[in-house]
């Protein structure tokens, strides 16, 4: 799908969401109507999305900063009942557990969450697992936990 598909999917209505292929904002021209900014204020937006599956920066083709933008975002959708997001770590200023103790202190709605870490992914600093296990602990709907960490043998 194009940017405009995404966005305007997102705004039909959708209960289930799944980030699974490339994104491919770029900053909005005549040519290009939609940019990454609109894309998550449809996401903020929903009423009716519950259910989400997010990719990590890599494979969705866009920067740390947007993935950490766009998992916050998630976060703060409203009703969001089930999350699973997937990460992979490529440099030491990344902080994903961060990002995802984020979101879980705005998802109050949130039961379900899966963590998906892939490769060599670390903490980076203990600060972001802390924030992590904090945010868990503190969110009292949360029913379900889930982390999975996997990498390719060569």
């Amino acid at each position: 799908m194009n940017p405009r598909e995404i966005v305007d999917h997102i705004r039909s209505g959708p209960v289930k969401l799944m980030l699974d292929k490339k994104l491919r904002f770029r900053r909005r021209t005549r040519s290009n109507p939609c940019d990454f900014n609109e894309f998550l204020q449809a996401l903020q937006s929903s009423k009716t999305i519950r259910d989400v599956s997010c990719l990590s920066h890599r494979r969705l083709g866009i920067s740390k900063d947007e993935w950490v933008l766009l998992v916050n975002t998630l976060g703060s959708i409203k009703d969001i009942q089930n999350l699973v997001i997937g990460c992979k770590s490529s440099s030491r200023e990344f902080h994903p557990f961060q990002a995802v103790a984020d979101a879980v202190k705005n998802a109050q709605s949130l039961w379900k969450l899966g963590f998906v870490l892939e490769g060599d992914t670390g903490p980076g600093t203990s600060s972001g697992l802390t924030a992590l296990a904090s945010a868990l602990r503190k969110h009292t709907a949360l029913q379900e936990f889930g982390l999975v960490t996997w990498c390719r043998l060569q």
